[in-house]
């Protein structure tokens, strides 16, 4: 970054970009005072020298709001995905991949801060578009799915968690086998939701099935399989955003050279927190919704 700083200026878009770099590695590394440090700066050049409109701007609020809900700061966050979100369905439209990762992305900072019924909306929205846009059976969708399950569960709709979950267990099964480890992370939240059904029979059912596979050690995702489904790549290096995980993954983050759109990478959450850029599911009781989609994005998620 000295070496951009020194050559062609502290506002050139080469300087924006290994600031974002730089960012990013801090924010993999765990000092997050350090990346939204330079991330504040890169935004505010951006928004000074391209507008408030422009991709590259809208990656590093979408970046930055990462930081910032990492940080505990979900007011900031919500405020800086409000606004990405008003823009890209302005501009975008509201069917955009990229503006369906935001929503989705502001749907999980909406479920940690409690406001279950606005997650909803949302995630609803979200799947509505995929199922016709993309089909029942795509993995985007099936993470829609998975994350308003999620939500429902949360709420106290378990029959309509258990359907969702079953939709999305049932195409996991048939497309993945029933050894994927995305079909056993499905197998999971199943389980806790017939297990809070009170159905024990079921979950052990599942369960005993998971834990068979997990002890032969063939609940390995074959060559070219990702364990967890991925949200679409939005400007940077895009971080697959999914369902839950025992460790939720982190929400990606946007690249600066790159068109925003990505999923964000998962922060570190409530177990039992939806996944918005966006995001496998997690183990029994612990099924959040992602989004934030799911990689830092470098301008151009990963954050989206």
């Amino acid at each position: 970054m000295k070496v951009a700083l020194d050559t062609v200026g502290a506002e050139h878009p080469d300087t924006l970009t290994s600031m974002a770099n730089l960012a990013s590695t801090l924010w993999n590394q765990g000092d997050l005072d350090g990346a939204k440090a330079l991330e504040e700066k890169a935004l505010e050049v951006q928004k000074r020298v391209l507008g408030e409109e422009h991709p590259n701007t809208l990656s590093s609020m979408n970046n930055l709001a990462l930081t910032l809900w990492n940080q505990g700061d979900l007011d900031g966050a919500k405020a800086l995905q409000e606004k990405v979100l008003e823009v890209r369905k302005r501009v975008l439209g509201e069917e955009h991949p990229g503006t369906l990762i935001s929503m989705n992305n502001l749907a999980s900072t909406l479920w940690s801060q409690g406001d279950l019924d606005g997650a909803k909306a949302l995630q609803e929205k979200v799947l509505e578009v995929r199922k016709r846009v993309l089909g029942e059976e795509h993995p985007d969708t099936l993470t829609s799915m998975a994350n308003l399950a999620s939500t429902l569960k949360a709420q106290g709709d378990l029959d309509g968690a258990r359907a969702l979950e079953e939709k999305v267990l049932e195409v996991k099964k048939r497309v993945l086998g029933g050894e994927h480890p995305a079909t056993l992370s499905s197998m999971n939240n199943l389980a806790s939701t017939l297990q809070a059904q009170g159905d024990l029979d079921g979950a052990k059912a599942l369960q005993e099935k998971a834990l068979e596979v997990k002890k032969t050690g063939s609940g390995r995702a074959p060559p070219g399989h990702n364990a967890q489904p991925v949200e679409p790549p939005n400007n940077r290096r895009t971080a697959k955003g999914h369902h839950r995980s025992k460790r939720p993954a982190r929400r990606a983050r946007l690249a600066p050279h790159r068109r925003p759109g990505a999923a964000l990478r998962q922060p570190k959450k409530n177990p039992n927190q939806p996944r918005l850029r966006q995001k496998v599911s997690p183990s029994p009781s612990s099924c959040p919704p992602h989004p934030p989609d799911n990689s830092r994005i470098s301008n151009g998620p990963t954050k989206a």
